[in-house]
């Protein structure tokens, strides 16, 4: 008899915590089901009322990242990670933030963190494998990606990525089969279309390639990239119609948002000019294009053939030595990062970080080097020599261009702002100046050149910035400030 009592209260206690735990379940979905509907102001209420709230802080920064402001956005994205660690969606959030920043490295920290805490989580996997793509590093991508399509086999986008890798890998067969799936699970994926067309120009076959990338334009007629494509598939052809070089043109204007960011975008205009026997006009954003992209050893071959053409033989000659330099620099590259995917011991690592940092160096990528000596600094806090190289790699001008020449526009900006309250004026002004490059309508980069003229010292320099900044936009109050010192 007791051990019935004392089983039938077991029963009651377990069901009563069961019954408990599912209300509680109920009323934090039903909270989070509210916030993603509240307002702006609803939401800034409740992380008032409870700074802890994960989820608030996370539809927040959402929020604010949606109204343009990026800093807050991530300041919030970081807080909700600090409150609810638990939340796989803010991971992701905060490293896609981070990644559109132009910061791919840190982008790829919290999703190495996040793997720790989620190591099924698919969609870690993809867009880790994305960013190591990016960063030539096609053996790990793979991994990551066969590993996502593993887990989740019906994810479009985990195949999507497993094709990139092996198009990476010149495995092109196993590139083709894993598009097959992914089209079978998602048709109208423009990075589909868009990936069918790389492949193609992996092959040659830029007629193609061409058709692939219209596909792709058609699927999403607003996305730059593939009109970026078309016309590099179009230039690319052995002996292009007047009208595939007008579509190019066309093309290109289409993708004139990418003319600053990425650096294909100056070589195909160069080799549009090319094809039209421009050889003038083809050097200019030949001479852009290898400045963003030092190591492309293509950039180097079509100077050459430029260079040749104008009668320049001496300059055409040392860029045809430079290009089987750096083709044979990227042969080795691949090797090291082949390597360094296989986790190798400490020892070993220290030592193919080392040779890979000094091979960025000899082709000109300062910033990838410096990237990497931090990661060796990583593996010994107290090696003194790499401290030595990356301090002297950040006085080089030449590595601080190249990593402005990487970031979007609102990253220079908010870069810019945040050294402004480090009083760090002359890097600042460097970033705001490269933003009005860009867009020189922009109120805040204009304003941005002129508050750092001013803290340095060159008052009278600064007003016209000042005064430019209050036409673009009258209401800007700083500009307003400043014009009204008696400094000035």
């Amino acid at each position: 008899m007791r051990k019935t009592i004392r089983l039938f209260s077991l029963t009651a206690l377990l069901g009563a915590t069961l019954v408990t735990g599912i209300a509680r379940w109920t009323i934090l979905r039903q909270h989070e089901v509210w916030l993603t509907h509240a307002s702006e102001t609803e939401l800034r209420a409740v992380t008032r009322r409870d700074p802890g709230d994960g989820a608030a802080l996370y539809c927040l920064a959402l929020a604010r990242q949606k109204a343009g402001a990026t800093m807050e956005s991530e300041q919030l994205l970081e807080a909700s990670l600090k409150a609810d660690p638990t939340r796989a969606v803010t991971w992701l959030a905060l490293a896609t933030l981070t990644e559109s920043k132009g910061d791919a490295a840190h982008a790829e920290q919290i999703l190495k963190e996040m793997r720790k805490r989620f190591p099924d989580n698919a969609a870690a996997d993809v867009r880790l494998a994305n960013l190591l793509l990016a960063r030539d590093a096609p053996t790990a991508a793979h991994s990551l990606a066969e590993l996502a399509t593993t887990q989740t086999p019906g994810d479009a986008e985990a195949w999507i990525a497993l094709a990139r890798s092996c198009l990476s890998l010149d495995r092109l067969p196993e590139a083709e089969t894993a598009l097959d799936r992914a089209e079978r699970l998602q048709p109208n994926a423009w990075q589909i279309a868009f990936t069918r067309g790389d492949l193609s120009m992996t092959r040659s076959s830029f007629s193609e390639a061409a058709t692939h990338y219209r596909r792709a334009t058609v699927l999403v007629p607003r996305e730059p990239l593939p009109q970026l494509a078309l016309a590099h598939s179009l230039v690319r052809g052995s002996d292009p119609t007047a009208s595939e070089l007008r579509e190019a043109e066309t093309c290109l204007q289409n993708a004139a948002a990418l003319k600053d960011t990425v650096p294909l975008y100056p070589h195909i205009v160069a080799k549009l000019r090319m094809r039209q026997k421009r050889w003038t006009e083809a050097l200019e954003p030949l001479a852009a294009a290898r400045f963003r992209n030092p190591a492309d050893a293509e950039i180097v071959f079509d100077q050459s053939i430029a260079l040749q053409a104008l009668g320049r033989t001496a300059d055409a000659e040392a860029a045809r030595t430079l290009h089987l330099t750096l083709v044979t620099a990227r042969q080795q590259r691949r090797v090291i990062l082949t390597e360094l995917a296989r986790n190798p011991e400490q020892s070993k690592k220290r030592e193919l970080c080392r040779e890979l940092a000094h091979l960025y160096q000899t082709q000109g990528l300062f910033w990838e080097s410096r990237r990497t000596l931090e990661g060796l600094l990583g593996l010994d806090e107290g090696d003194s020599t790499v401290r030595e190289e990356i301090a002297v790699l950040d006085h080089d001008p030449r590595m601080t261009a190249q990593r402005l020449t990487s970031l979007p526009e609102a990253a220079l900006i908010a870069e810019g702002n945040s050294l402004l309250t480090q009083e760090h004026y002359v890097e600042a002004q460097l970033r705001f100046q490269e933003a009005v490059r860009r867009n020189a309508s922009d109120a805040i980069a204009v304003q941005g050149i002129g508050i750092s003229l001013f803290h340095q010292g060159r008052a009278l320099q600064a007003v016209p910035y000042f005064t430019q900044a209050t036409d673009l936009a009258p209401g800007l109050i700083a500009s307003q400030f400043y014009l009204g010192q008696r400094a000035l």
